[in-house]
């Protein structure tokens, strides 16, 4: 049985892969498409979104902590950090966010998914 399943897995190893270059590709057209078109504080709200369900805290209504510093999130977002920290202020305004040295801190994740559209 076991000699079959890797017979299988050699088989469809180009599948995989094309698979996964085919999910890499999506991710960053839609990057690409996000920085030319949403502005950073929409963009900054879905990193955090995406980062809650990368960290395992995306539960409905779950609130978390994202291990990230203001330069990780401006690297993500394709943003420089001066502009990412005048939208982490917005968000914390609202109290969706706080901010900690080396972490983000969502406090209302249904608004933050709200703002990321």
């Amino acid at each position: 049985m076991w000699q079959n399943l890797a017979d299988l897995v050699i088989r469809f190893r180009g599948i995989l892969l094309v698979l996964i270059l085919a999910e890499q590709v999506r991710r960053l057209t839609a990057q690409v498409i996000d920085a030319r078109h949403e502005s950073v504080p929409t963009r900054v709200a879905r990193v955090l979104r995406d980062q809650l369900t990368v960290w395992g805290q995306d539960g409905e209504g779950a609130t978390g902590e994202i291990p990230l510093t203001q330069d990780d999130v401006a690297s993500l977002v394709g943003a420089t950090r001066p502009t990412v920290n005048r939208a982490l202020q917005e968000l914390a305004a609202k109290g969706v966010v706080e901010m900690a040295r080396g972490r983000v801190i969502v406090r209302k994740p249904d608004d933050l998914r709200r703002i990321a559209r």
